[in-house]
């Protein structure tokens, strides 16, 4: 009966703020507009707003869940041009510097740094392995190359790149008997990313058409050391990622599409913490819904729903979908085991003339969380670019 009066109060909270949440983006798309389209900008472009995502029975507070950042971009008019872009999100910071040589290549530098956002804080059915965590910043230089074409009227998109990247470890746990901590060690990546069909734009309310992805990395370590819990330790010396993912929005009538996507993703050969996959996706973009503390071995994941509009200039939808999620998980021991999650929930979007655009996520899901019955799970993003 508590569990039951927890949940209603817990469900009862979430509605009130997606309620009030749907009426604000609802009063602000009420602003006229035109087609939902990408926006088109000048040379400069500013950007800034804010990204968050909470389990909201279980996990971090507020402040966890407001995650402000500022960008800013500049861009020449046509090949050959260089572009810059720079942002900061307080804990994630990159700076990027494109060459388009041509119309169809470019090459492109990028440098990243991540204050106090890595490390192992683990977490299983609501229990807190406080032993097993430690912390780390990460720094990581990037150089590739960059080929867009259309090939037998398909868009297609492919990236190469190579990148080091520095993993400096801090606040490291206290029990030495129990845990080895990790030290100080370099990663060196090679990537491949091949998309096909059209870009995925930075709102869903100009999201149509048929788009497919594939990711395939390979990872090389040095100065690493035999770290983990006494007795399952692991020294990982090379690794592999490997995703594929697909995604469709096409219109059913005017007002309505159906909206589609699956994603699957995988590490090869040995994994652990720092290796796995995280929050349920390796270099995909899809929900990631009732994973966030996962640390995976394998996953997929789908959902399917329907994007209804409610007006012609497109300012304004709402999305209702099933989801559901399956993968072999790495415990904080190094053991494994498999699980699953479904649900379904409501996304909002809506925008302000080309410039502000905003969504809300809402999902209510169950199946792997033995100390929950239920997750209820908010998403949010504003943005405003001008």
């Amino acid at each position: 009966m508590t569990q039951v009066s927890n949940d209603y109060r817990v469900f009862r909270r979430s509605f009130r703020f997606f309620a009030a949440t749907f009426f604000i983006i609802l009063a602000l798309s009420s602003v006229s507009g035109s087609p939902a389209q990408e926006a088109e900008f000048d040379a400069h472009e500013f950007s800034f707003g804010s990204r968050g995502d909470m389990v909201v029975n279980d996990g971090p507070g507020l402040s966890n869940y407001l995650k402000p950042f500022f960008q800013y971009r500049y861009s020449g008019p046509e090949a050959p041009f260089w572009s810059f872009e720079a942002m900061t999100a307080y804990k994630q910071n990159r700076a990027v510097i494109k060459h388009q040589f041509h119309k169809k290549w470019a090459w492109y530098a990028r440098g990243d740094i991540e204050i106090a956002n890595d490390g192992d804080s683990p977490s299983v059915d609501g229990k807190d392995f406080n032993d097993f965590e430690f912390k780390a910043h990460s720094y990581r230089g990037l150089l590739g190359m960059d080929f867009k074409n259309e090939i037998a009227g398909i868009p297609l998109h492919a990236q190469l790149s190579s990148s080091g990247r520095y993993f400096q470890i801090y606040k490291k746990s206290d029990t030495t008997l129990m845990f080895t901590n990790p030290k100080n060690f370099f990663e060196g990546t090679l990537h491949l990313r091949l998309d096909t069909g059209p870009s995925q734009p930075s709102t869903e309310l100009a999201d149509f058409g048929f788009r497919t992805t594939c990711n395939v990395a390979v990872f090389r370590r040095t100065k690493n050391n035999l770290w983990g819990v006494i007795g399952t330790r692991k020294k990982i010396d090379h690794y592999g990622k490997a995703s594929l993912g697909l995604r469709i929005s096409e219109q059913l009538w005017k007002p309505v599409l159906v909206v589609a996507g699956v994603q699957g993703s995988s590490t090869i050969g040995k994994t652990d913490r720092l290796s796995a996959i995280r929050s349920g996706q390796f270099a995909q973009r899809d929900e990631s819904l009732f994973v966030s503390s996962v640390r995976a071995l394998r996953v997929i994941s789908g959902d399917l729903g329907f994007r209804f509009y409610f007006e012609d200039e497109g300012i304004f939808a709402i999305r209702p979908f099933a989801y559901a999620v399956a993968y072999r998980e790495l415990l904080p021991t190094n053991d494994q085991r498999n699980d699953a999650a479904f649900g379904g929930g409501m996304k909002l979007m809506g925008r302000i003339q080309k410039t502000i655009f905003t969504d809300l996520t809402y999902a209510i899901g169950r199946g792997n969380r033995p100390d929950l019955k239920n997750i209820h799970q908010v998403k949010y993003s504003l943005l405003a670019r001008f």
